[in-house]
């Protein structure tokens, strides 16, 4: 479109322009609204807290704003005083669950009424003295009688090494000697037969080595002195499936006698261990 060329404009029409200084104007469809009435509105606009479609001028809702700003900066200030003015609640002692920097240190691990500071110097000591205790090196040494097994039996007394309620010497010779241990073997329909020479209390019995004749053997049970019989193989009609001995470990020292194995029908054994 060529510029500066001339619209014509109907005689209803109204065109309106804003003074803006000397020999200045400015379209009026910037300054005013629809209904003619000033946008930014004058000096003396009173401030509106308007904030739907009420007409008020621009100068109205700034002056709002300035008024807001103002209350708002002196909430804030009033509240920094009020802050300050009450900072001597932290001073020594003015909070009672704090407590006060003279409050001894406490112990107390129940419901007894003490102060945090009294809390906090109870844990700084035990920290401090749990430092001391572990500094350089622990050494460990043994006193007086002591306990080291079930039953609170005294270091004093010798440890048990089988179920019986005979207290047992802690020596392990027979254990250790084992290699240079003997057999003995036990026929079948044997009574109560002694194992080694004579036997004695103190024989080790490391097993015993089962070896049926049928797949019915009999049983085969072992003594311990004149005690009762414990049975190891308790046989009986196709008790086993072949005739593969079998060993039956046991690992026993006799505490009233000499060992004794005592066999049924179509069984044999081999009586393992140190015997006297």
């Amino acid at each position: 479109m060529t510029d500066n060329l001339t619209t014509p404009i109907p005689s209803s029409t109204k065109f309106k322009t804003k003074d803006t200084g000397p020999d200045g104007h400015m379209p009026a469809h910037i300054l005013f609204d629809s209904a003619e009435g000033e946008i930014l509105g004058t000096k003396t606009d009173a401030a509106s807290t308007a904030t739907d479609a009420t007409a008020t001028s621009a100068m109205s809702v700034w002056k709002q704003l300035s008024a807001y700003l103002g209350t708002l900066a002196g909430a804030v200030s009033s509240s920094k005083v009020a802050t300050k003015a009450a900072s001597g609640d932290f001073a020594d002692g003015a909070i009672v669950t704090l407590g006060a920097k003279t409050d001894a240190k406490s112990t107390a691990t129940d419901t007894t009424s003490v102060s945090s500071m009294s809390v906090w110097k109870q844990i700084s000591a035990s920290v401090q003295a749990a430092a001391a205790s572990l500094a350089g090196t622990l050494s460990v040494s043994q006193s007086g009688t002591w306990t080291v097994q079930p039953g609170n039996t005294a270091n004093t007394t010798a440890w048990k090494v089988d179920g019986s309620a005979v207290t047992q010497p802690t020596s392990n010779t027979v254990l250790t000697a084992f290699g240079a241990g003997n057999y003995e073997t036990v026929a079948a329909s044997a009574s109560a037969q002694a194992l080694g020479v004579t036997g004695a209390t103190g024989d080790y019995l490391s097993g015993v080595l089962i070896v049926p004749a049928t797949t019915s053997p009999g049983a085969v049970s072992i003594t311990d002195g004149s005690g009762s019989a414990i049975t190891i193989f308790a046989g009986g009609a196709t008790s086993v499936s072949n005739l593969v001995p079998f060993f039956v470990p046991l690992g026993l020292i006799s505490t009233s006698g000499a060992w004794k194995v005592t066999t049924g029908t179509n069984v044999s054994c081999i009586g393992c261990g140190k015997f006297t």
